[in-house]
């Protein structure tokens, strides 16, 4: 966050010695001298703003250090930087009442707050007035005064006849107050932040004939330990004045502290070397930031900017708040944002073949767009992602693809879907967006470590030389460096490790962290799977981390990567043998500060998410890792225990086919609680693309639908987000049987989530001669025909099962899904069931 401390000059030197002895962290803060700031006025925003003659952008935040009143340069620059929506730690109105100790008393008095009695004084006011309101001694300083300047203690009736004749004519607003005897040369400086009282100093005279404490008069000062009644009585003054941040003079009454001043510039000399007090500032200015939405002329630039760049690239520029900040700008305006995104892709994409064929280049509007670009699937693309396997570029969109993702289609061949290089920047950012909000459910307090499962990117390449893998995998290459700081173990394990030894590394690697405050795992299943090994595995992981190394293979360069982890570390070794031998050897007690956990919260995978609730510590919230596919990324949650999250509104184009049928609407015209077909419009070359998913709108995120998966509109097996067509598990039984000598009349698979398996009904040509023998041979069928199935089969999903069907089986199914039908051949019968036959 950038952010500016505002002087008129008084204290500029202090201010500077301040921000030069302490950590301000993530935090640029400047010094700005606003009689060197000019600015224009004008209805456009953002009005510009020059420091030194040089054009600066406004700050985040700013706290005015001193100020040279109401009619000086610092209030009207400050008004202005609030009119910019930069964030004014201590208001404006705040701080005047403040500088006139008239406004603070009359304040302070109207809420009961003890205070010395005052009266304001006037040339009509006659001495026997003053004599019997207040008595001598008594006090009489300057409305606007500070640092003990003007205070004058007057003890006799000749002095107080002078100060008065002095006073005749004058314009000065001048006060008179009981003198409090009882603190002479004595009182006690009160910092409060966020109204809140922080740390105390006892200032005193040097003088012994001196009754002012001020260290501008020569006073000293020591540190004064809060009591709760100080406390209490500080923050009702802090909050009544609405300074977040003051300096509180308590003066020591006959009967308590009452108040003497209130200063809304803290004094920064007393500063010097606390530097825990700094951060209390900066914690609770973070805290403030994090409520208010994005400074107006913050929204404006972005969106600005993004005419002429990609937003993910702009958004991902930015630093943790701005992005934060800046996509809940973006949800709160779910037309602009999609309007902006989708005139971005055609812009850029306009010089590409497709883009040329469809005239990109004269769409000015939706109603344009929907002319001249029409509905389609994945027929409509086939041949331009064969010619880009090749390696040709600007078919779909600008330059080569760089990655291909190899998944099934809605018939028995694969597709190919191209990434390019500003998909990749869109997946990116996304990444980053579910990330922050798995932070933000982590205590501030606590250096987040994360555990996460990823998967090997690459399988293949392509007859380009382009590589090709799953979307898991992928995720893997292209996961946010800010995650990758946190991580218990690097993701480039995943290239040199499988199946158990993978499971062994990220165990010996993750254990030695005590700290682990958030988990990604997708599906919880795997977590589950993962705390079983750890308890059969107890011993030799506790001995590898007392004895340092680990029991495999591995290259140097990962050796290098995991020193730390792999260092010696007897005094966690120690702290897991003790889990173990209680009997508790699971992630609640090994990882006991474990605030959120990722998975798929939602569909078939979802319910595993209860056996890992009982593993977990209780206080840990379940937050979903998002609904995406292979074509791109489409949600962002941002609440724990929902599988819904905000439409991925600044990275892709969506327009909704109501289930029931009818027009696609646009993102900002959905209904809640209502199901719409999704249509894709991406960086990778997609237009009007039909996903063939049925997704679900659940309440809205700023105006933003948040949407969730409910079902593919194909026939797919999707137990583990393997993602199998019938159509492609149909063929592959089919050749099992044939190879087994069985042969197939008709088979369904019932995907069962409880046991983690399919189920394959199948009425054979002849029966097998050995049933268990047949149902090995299936399983091992499908790992070697469907890449989609070995892969999630070694890990979530058992070996499947088998019911031998009765002969007619198959002809009873084609005549219920005939439904009028002329001939069989036109009978399509669904593969994958939802229920045993």
């Amino acid at each position: 966050m950038k952010g500016w401390f505002l002087t008129a000059g008084k204290f500029e030197a202090a201010t500077e010695r301040l921000l030069s002895n302490v950590n301000v962290g993530d935090h640029t803060i400047e010094i700005i001298d606003c009689g060197k700031a000019a600015y224009e006025i004008d209805n456009g925003l953002p009005s510009r703003i020059w420091v030194n003659g040089k054009e600066e952008t406004p700050p985040d935040f700013f706290y005015i250090a001193d100020s040279d009143g109401e009619n000086g340069v610092v209030f009207p620059f400050a008004r202005q930087l609030e009119q910019l929506g930069s964030f004014n730690y201590n208001p404006i109105e705040a701080k005047k009442a403040a500088m006139s100790k008239i406004e603070t008393y009359q304040i302070l008095a109207k809420e009961g707050i003890p205070v010395v009695k005052t009266l304001v004084f006037r040339e009509s006011m006659s001495k026997d007035l003053i004599l019997s309101e207040i008595g001598l001694p008594l006090i009489m300083k300057p409305d606007d005064g500070f640092g003990g300047i003007g205070v004058e203690l007057i003890k006799t009736e000749e002095e107080l006849e002078k100060t008065m004749e002095k006073l005749a004519g004058s314009q000065s607003r001048m006060l008179i107050q009981k003198y409090v005897a009882s603190s002479k040369g004595r009182d006690v400086r009160v910092l409060t932040i966020g109204f809140e009282a922080v740390f105390a100093a006892q200032r005193k005279a040097s003088d012994p004939n001196e009754f002012r404490s001020n260290l501008h008069v020569g006073g000293t000062t020591e540190e004064y330990p809060l009591t709760e009644e100080m406390k209490e009585l500080c923050h009702k003054v802090s909050k009544a004045i609405g300074l977040r941040m003051a300096g509180i003079d308590l003066l020591f009454g006959e009967n308590g502290f009452v108040v003497g001043e209130v200063n809304s510039s803290a004094g920064f000399d007393s500063w010097l070397g606390k530097k825990d007090l700094v951060s209390v500032f900066l914690k609770d200015l973070k805290r403030q930031m994090m409520k208010r939405p994005l400074a107006h002329w913050r929204t404006l630039q972005l969106k600005e900017a993004a005419k002429r760049t990609q937003l993910p690239k702009l958004l991902m520029g930015l630093d943790d708040y701005g992005f934060l900040k800046a996509t809940e700008a973006l949800f709160a305006d779910c037309k602009g944002t999609q309007e902006l995104v989708l005139f971005e892709i055609l812009n850029a994409c306009k010089d590409t073949e497709f883009g040329k064929e469809h005239g990109f280049g004269e769409i000015q509007s939706l109603e344009d767009f929907r002319e001249k670009v029409k509905l389609s699937d994945w027929a409509d693309y086939a041949t331009y992602s064969e010619r880009l396997q090749a390696g040709e570029s600007d078919l779909l969109f600008p330059g080569k693809a760089n990655f291909f993702y190899r998944t099934s289609g809605t018939t028995a061949s694969y597709k190919f879907i191209p990434e390019s290089e500003r998909e990749a920047a869109a997946r990116q950012v996304i990444s980053r967006a579910r990330i922050t909000e798995i932070f933000m459910m982590t205590s501030p307090e606590v250096a987040t470590r994360v555990f996460a499962f990823f998967n090997k990117p690459s399988l293949d390449v392509t007859s380009g030389g382009i590589p090709c893998g799953t979307a898991s995998g992928r995720s893997s290459e292209l996961a946010n460096p800010e995650l990758v700081k946190h991580l218990t173990y690097v993701p480039q394990v995943v290239n040199e490790f499988e199946g158990d030894e993978l499971l062994y590394v990220m165990l010996r690697c993750s254990l030695v962290y005590n700290d682990v405050t958030a988990l990604l795992g997708n599906n919880a299943k795997m977590m589950k799977n993962l705390c079983d090994y750890a308890v059969l595995h107890a011993e030799e992981l506790i001995e590898d981390i007392r004895n340092g190394g680990i029991r495999y293979d591995m290259s140097d360069g990962l050796k290098d990567m995991l020193k730390y982890q792999l260092a010696p570390n007897p005094e966690r070794a120690d702290e897991l043998l003790k889990l173990k031998e209680e009997g508790r050897f699971i992630p609640r007690y090994y990882w006991p500060n474990l605030m959120a956990a990722g998975f798929w919260l939602g569909g078939s995978v979802g319910v595993h998410v209860s056996e890992v609730r009982k593993l977990l510590p209780e206080k840990t919230r379940y937050i979903d890792v998002g609904y995406g596919a292979s074509e791109t990324k489409f949600n962002i949650p941002t609440k724990p225990e929902t599988p819904a999250g905000a439409l991925s509104s600044f990275t892709c184009f969506y327009e909704f086919i109501p289930e029931e049928g009818g027009e696609p609407l646009f993102a900002w015209e959905l209904e809640d609680q209502k199901n719409y077909e999704l249509v894709l419009t991406t960086n990778a070359g997609l237009y009007r693309y039909r996903l063939k998913d049925l997704v679900h709108v659940d309440g809205f995120t700023g105006n933003t639908p948040n949407i969730y998966f409910v079902t593919k509109l194909t026939d797919v097996a999707n137990l583990a987000q393997e993602k199998i067509p019938g159509s492609m598990l149909a063929e592959a039984i089919s050749e099992i049987c044939e190879e087994e000598g069985v042969g197939c009349q008709i088979a369904q698979v019932y995907p069962d989530p409880e046991k983690m398996s399919y189920v394959i009904c199948l009425e054979p040509d002849k029966a097998p001669a050995d049933e268990k023998a047949f149902a090995d041979a299936l399983d091992k069928g499908l790992c070697e025909k469907l890449v989609q199935y070995a892969t999630y089969r070694k890990k979530l999903l058992n070996a499947c099962g088998l019911r031998l069907m009765e002969e007619g089986w198959g002809a009873q199914l084609m005549k219920k899904y005939a439904k009028g039908n002329a001939t069989v051949a036109q009978v399509k019968v669904p593969v994958v069931i939802d229920k045993l036959p």
